[in-house]
């Protein structure tokens, strides 16, 4: 994960060449039409003349790793995102190669290093997530769900269903047979 920095001046400028440091040491220096590329840290620019004096204040930035992102799996098929979960699923998060992934639940200061986390129970669920790699982490990223499965499980609803049917049948038979008896 990187950046790049383009050193396009206009004739507005009065500086000819950018210095680019990282904890003091000098990592690159652009002049016109130049490109650095950056990797994640922390960075300083420093804008100088010909004589290499600087002529305009400095400034400091971040490269930063990417936030995390997630994919949602049922039995271990991915499905399409979605905030409404209706049966268990397990929210897969994915980094930088090499990153460590840091996952807390609803809001909750206490976090876990892992690389998923199963919805299973009904509720709100708030998973707050991001990465480290090499001293630096990325930003906190929220995923919001709302788990909403039936309490009934699947195979008591087509076992009533089924009982159901079974009953109506049977009403049907009896009343037909005691409408031709009394005939």
């Amino acid at each position: 994960n990187s950046t790049q920095i383009l050193f396009a001046p206009s004739p507005n400028i009065s500086f000819t060449k950018i210095e680019i440091l990282e904890n003091e040491q000098l990592v690159d220096t652009l002049s016109t039409a130049q490109i650095a590329t950056l990797q994640v840290g922390n960075y300083l620019l420093k804008f100088k003349d010909n004589a290499g004096t600087e002529v305009q204040d400095q400034v400091s930035f971040k490269v930063m790793l990417p936030q995390v992102t997630v994919k949602l799996f049922v039995n271990d098929v991915e499905i399409e995102y979605t905030s409404v979960i209706t049966q268990n699923t397990v929210v897969k998060f994915y980094g930088v190669d090499g990153a460590e992934i840091f996952v807390s639940t609803n809001k909750n200061s206490t976090q876990t290093k892992t690389s998923e986390f199963e919805l299973n129970q009904n509720g709100t669920i708030v998973l707050t997530a991001y990465q480290t790699k090499d001293g630096y982490s990325s930003n906190k990223t929220n995923f919001y769900f709302s788990v909403e499965k039936s309490v009934v499980q699947n195979w008591i609803v087509a076992f009533v269903g089924i009982v159901g049917i079974v009953l109506l049948f049977v009403v049907f038979v009896v009343l037909f047979f005691l409408g031709k008896w009394r005939a």
